[in-house]
């Protein structure tokens, strides 16, 4: 069988999948998918609403709350001056939290940074106390402290450096904002070769799940597989080959499903560069045809294969870094592609080990087709 014969073939087995409904409805929920968790992420679908509340016209505490409005964010600001009116959304549970912002806001800053008061800046009214609102709360902290800083800094420059006549505000407003500018107190160094980027934290877990997406495009073509074997469309083949037009079902299943992950990640913020992320699902789709090769050929049937389908996405979902890494079963989630593709796409050096699992899926898809047709 010649190149072109082999094209051929493929095109026509591409052609054949792209005419069944349910795997055309597996591949659009791929970019649907991260379409709608992109849009979730961020605007008026946050995850999270907290309303921002300025008692007075206080210039601080607006810059503050400008401040809030900055960039992306999984948390979704709204701003209601009217304190009873803020409170009462949270009541209906119309928003998860409201940060109000204490009247006199600069003077309680001052009278703060000079030990003078101790009297809070910022009241928190919240229905409860969970984790995403404890994160949030970080994101308060870290507002307050840069415009809160300076309040300490110039005190303490006036109380215990030099005299408010040897040096003016402005000169010394100056020098602050060079300081932070260019020095950091805390250094940040990579201990492997990760790929520095920033996203938004709920989308990274969506390249994991899209993953297994494909996964599941090549166990469904598996699946046909089964069934066209069983009405005994490739009888005129010997067992032994058999595996060829296997192989080949599950390759063209899968890459589709992947050049459809490939585009959604394009339009998000989750790409990590396009050289890196063609490399490493180039990896995937040759390992996933692989593993859904052994799936193919040990259940043998259509129905057999069709049952376990449930149980295997939903280990492979538990022990692939999908959401969190757990050491304890990385033995385990070491015999699926997803495993190596989701560290690859971050840590190039999991490409050798990528290689090593291709390397090992079909030695042990030669040796259970050789140990099945030993007759």
């Amino acid at each position: 069988m010649n190149v072109k014969k082999l094209f051929l073939w493929y095109f026509m087995l591409t052609k054949r999948l792209f005419r069944k409904w349910s795997f055309l409805v597996l591949l659009c929920c791929i970019p649907l998918m991260m379409s709608a968790s992109n849009y979730a992420m961020s605007g008026e679908s946050g995850v999270m609403t907290i309303f921002l509340c300025c008692e007075d016209d206080s210039p601080q505490a607006h810059k503050i709350v400008d401040s809030l409005f900055e960039g992306d964010s999984v948390i979704r600001f709204k701003v209601n001056n009217n304190k009873e009116e803020a409170i009462a959304e949270v009541k209906n549970q119309k928003a998860d939290a409201v940060w109000c912002f204490e009247s006199d806001f600069e003077q309680k800053t001052e009278q703060y940074a000079k030990r003078e008061s101790l009297k809070p800046l910022v009241t928190v009214y919240q229905r409860e106390d969970n984790i995403p609102l404890q994160l949030s709360n970080e994101i308060l902290y870290g507002a307050l402290y840069s415009s809160f800083s300076y309040e300490v800094y110039e005190n303490f420059v006036y109380t215990k450096l030099v005299d408010k006549n040897t040096v003016s505000e402005e000169e010394l407003a100056r020098y602050f904002n060079h300081t932070k500018q260019r020095d950091d107190i805390v250094k940040f160094e990579k201990t492997d070769e990760e790929v520095s980027k920033n996203t938004l934290y709920l989308l990274t877990p969506l390249r994991g799940i899209m993953s297994i997406m494909v996964v599941l495009c090549g166990l469904a073509a598996a699946m046909y597989f089964l069934k066209d074997k069983k009405e005994g469309k490739y009888n005129w083949m010997s067992e032994r080959k058999k595996i060829i037009p296997a192989f080949a079902q599950c390759l063209a299943a899968l890459v589709p499903g992947a050049i459809a992950v490939l585009l959604a990640i394009g339009f998000t913020h989750i790409s990590v560069g396009f050289a890196r992320e063609l490399l490493s699902m180039l990896l995937f789709v040759i390992a996933s045809s692989g593993f859904c090769l052994v799936m193919c050929m040990l259940f043998k049937k259509s129905g057999n294969l069709g049952a376990a389908i449930p149980a295997i996405l939903v280990v492979m979902l538990a022990v692939s870094p999908v959401f969190i890494t757990i050491d304890m079963l990385k033995p385990v989630g070491m015999l699926f592609p997803t495993y190596y593709y989701l560290n690859s796409v971050y840590n190039s050096g999991y490409c050798l080990y990528f290689v090593y699992y291709i390397i090992g899926v079909y030695a042990v898809a030669a040796a259970i087709n050789s140990l099945l047709n030993r007759r």
